[in-house]
């Protein structure tokens, strides 16, 4: 076959991508409306009245514009911090008192700029360096001019501050101060700071300490003190006649010196357009690794913005702290946006290698008893327990996939993970094969109320399995069959009595000598046996060994027919009903995976496959949003490996195919090389593979892998309208 000629009707288009991605999109599944840089620690947002965790909500008032967010996570809102709040006339300190809705239409979001035009007559606009940001507040002529700057307030909370300072100098124009905060939803209390500086002569400066305002004195440099989770902040008045005020703000994590380092090094003076013009070029570079050739701009925006969100977190806090941060959590990002970093961007997966080694070993010399933790936020430790420990099949997934490390060595990553296996997992796990409800770690670090002990006795095992795939590529043979052993634990939480809807076979907790409850319906379990997930999502969660899975669920003929029974009946399944209308929650991390369990070896039924991913895809539709929370990266890179109609299955080396929808897209990979994925016949409902051709030659298999996938080339694949035998022999 020809396959260029086939394609040669193509438009061959040299967009720019930071035209497309829109961080408006995505607010409503709990990202942030502002922009940051690919990794960027600071992220500079308006903040509204009513709010997601990602600050933001439509249609809602602005309050102000805060340094510091998660992107796409649910649960406890965090940080927030640093809100800056222009203002007129008044000092006004009540959010909903001064809270202005934004011009209709005059919102502008780009991923290395925010603008906006407030009712109220302000205009705003920020754009980020990696640390720091630039502000540039408009007031509307003859009215006074004034910015608060709240040091204390996060999300949902006035005074998050437990102990502090500011100091302010007049003559200099500049603030910094921070100290300790709490409130996020990592528990432990963290230490954060700023410097700003702005460059407007103020006519007045002061104080906002609990509920009173104090004027300060306008010329030496004055320290305050915070009260105790108290109100605080400062506010600057500039008169009638600064139709301008510029500011520049810097965070850091270790000190108010590394602050303002920060703002002295990387916005050197008050140039907007050069800060914003190296935001947009660091985009470019970042999502001009895939070029997506279509005319279709709605597609090009949600595309792309995708790309945008799945490069936000974690954030490289390695000029800071030392590490990565902001894992919010690996539950959320080992399946599919660290293989997508080992695809696209391995320097910066083998970066985040790195500091997880860099955390052990930290972790090992202050002897707290975490090695590595899946939650790690604010460069706090934080074994949330919402299954396994998945730091370590994040680092498997790495190993096995050929990232390069740069500081450390692939044996010192090895010890991290057998040091992992054996303290990071609940006592009764490692001496009973199953967990328990003692929700602690082997050193006696607890987790958190999402530990269940089905779901961590599966996610456990999960990880021993990974762990096994490293030991074997070693070649260190008693960690492997040790580790293969171990890997066979789900087993102990698996009740072959259990039946649901004709099928029997479904994991649930176990009692304390390993026996099981009678009456457990597989329809429940979701945050009582499982972590967001159900008995039917949960009886999936060990993709890793497929052929136990078969053989456990009655064989590949009863198993495919059982998969198809939950596939077609959870097209009700969402975020919010906790399963009750359905089965499978295809658009949560515990079944993301599922639909390619069709493509395995042991089924090969790519177009019961297709049909299942059509419909995740048709969830994706939503105008402005995502079919639930974006999670830090997970539902966005989840997209595009679902457009492009290929799928990693994490901690081994297989890409399940199941059909492009795009006509053509170039991933310029890692090491150099280009994967090009074509389709011919994408779009009316051509869902089913017809045939495959791969560097040239038919392909009749529904998988590669990723060394076939770096080795770059063509893909190309012929889809239609009815299921075909392709890959099914």
């Amino acid at each position: 076959m020809n396959i260029r000629k086939t394609m040669e009707n193509i438009p061959v288009l040299r967009i720019d991508p930071t035209d497309y991605a829109d961080p408006l999109f995505g607010v409503g599944s709990a990202t942030s409306a502002g922009p940051t840089l690919p990794a960027g620690s600071i992220h500079p947002s308006p903040e509204t009245l009513e709010k997601d965790c990602g600050g933001y909500l439509r249609e809602q008032p602005i309050v102000g514009f805060g340094q510091t967010y998660i992107s796409g996570a649910g649960g406890t809102k965090c940080y927030g911090n640093y809100l800056l709040a222009p203002m007129l006339d008044d000092i006004e300190p009540d959010h909903s008192k001064r809270a202005s809705f934004a011009v209709n239409g005059s919102e502008k979001a780009a991923c290395y700029e925010y603008r906006v035009k407030l009712e109220n007559g302000i205009a705003a606009k920020v754009t980020p360096a990696h640390n720091a940001a630039i502000y540039t507040f408009s007031y509307p002529a003859g009215r006074e001019a004034v910015l608060l700057l709240d040091i204390a307030h996060k999300l949902d909370m006035d005074a998050c501050m437990k102990e502090g300072t500011v100091t302010v100098d007049p003559q200099k124009r500049t603030f910094c101060g921070g100290g300790l905060y709490s409130g996020n939803w990592n528990m432990i209390d963290w230490n954060m700071y700023f410097a700003m500086e702005f460059d407007t002569v103020p006519t007045e400066i002061g104080c906002l300490s609990g509920g009173q305002l104090t004027v300060l004195d306008s010329g030496s440099p004055v320290t305050i003190d915070a009260q105790s989770l108290q109100r605080f902040g400062v506010y600057i008045r500039f008169g009638a006649n600064a139709p301008t005020v510029n500011v520049k703000i810097a965070v850091s994590f270790v000190s108010e010196e590394r602050a303002k380092e920060f703002l002295h090094v990387q916005i050197p003076a008050f140039d907007y357009d050069a800060v914003r013009d190296a935001a947009q070029e660091a985009w470019r570079n970042t999502l001009g690794v895939i070029e997506l050739h279509t005319a279709d701009t709605a597609l090009l925006r949600r595309f792309y913005t995708a790309m945008y969100h799945m490069n936000i977190q974690p954030r490289d806090r390695t000029g800071d702290h030392g590490l990565w941060d902001d894992f919010h959590t690996v539950w959320d990002t080992w399946k599919t946006v660290f293989p997508m970093y080992a695809l696209l961007y391995p320097q910066k997966m083998g970066s985040v290698i790195d500091s997880f080694i860099d955390r052990a070993h930290r972790n090992a010399a202050d002897g707290d008893g975490i090695v590595v933790a899946d939650e790690f936020m604010t460069a706090k430790e934080f074994a949330a327990g919402q299954g396994g420990n998945d730091v370590e099949n994040a680092i498997a997934d790495a190993f096995l996939k050929g990232v390069q490390l740069h500081r450390h060595t692939w044996e010192e990553a090895y010890a991290v993970l057998l040091e992992s296996a054996e303290k990071m997992r609940s006592p009764e796990y490692v001496s009973q094969g199953f967990a328990t409800e003692n929700a602690v770690t082997v050193t006696g670090r607890p987790y958190t109320w999402r530990f269940k002990p089905a779901a961590a006795t599966m996610g456990f095992a999960f990880n021993d399995k990974a762990i096994a795939a490293v030991a074997k590529e070693l070649g260190t043979k008693a960690e492997y069959e040790k580790y293969s052993r171990r890997s066979a634990n789900w087993l102990h939480v698996w009740n072959s009595e259990n039946e649901s809807e004709g099928f029997r076979g479904f994991p649930q907790n176990p009692r304390a000598d390993g026996s099981f409850d009678e009456g457990f319906d597989a329809h429940g379990g979701y945050n009582s046996h499982f972590y967001e997930a159900t008995g039917w999502d949960a009886s999936y969660i060990n993709y890793n060994d497929v052929p136990r899975l078969v053989e456990v669920m009655g064989g590949a003929r009863t198993f495919t027919e059982r998969l198809v029974w939950a596939c077609e009946h959870s097209v009700n399944y969402f975020n919010d009903d906790h399963g009750k209308e359905g089965y499978l929650n295809f658009t949560n991390e515990p079944s993301f995976h599922i639909p390619w369990l069709f493509c395995t070896d042991e089924i090969r039924r790519p177009d019961l496959a297709a049909k299942v991913i059509d419909s995740i895809i048709k969830r994706f539709s939503k105008q402005n949003d995502y079919p639930g929370d974006e999670d830090n990266g997970g539902m966005s890179s989840y997209y595009v490996f679902l457009m492009c109609g290929i799928f990693p299955y994490a901690t081994t080396e297989n890409y399940y195919l199941h059909g492009t929808r795009l006509e053509e897209i170039v991933f310029h990979l890692g090491n150099g090389r280009e994967l090009r994925i074509t389709g011919e016949n994408v779009g009316d409902g051509n869902i089913y593979v017809q045939s495959a051709v791969w560097h040239g030659e038919p392909l009749n298999r529904c998988r590669l892998t990723h060394r076939e996938l770096i080795e770059g080339g063509e893909l190309h694949f012929v889809m239609g309208a009815e299921p075909s035998d392709w890959a099914t022999h």
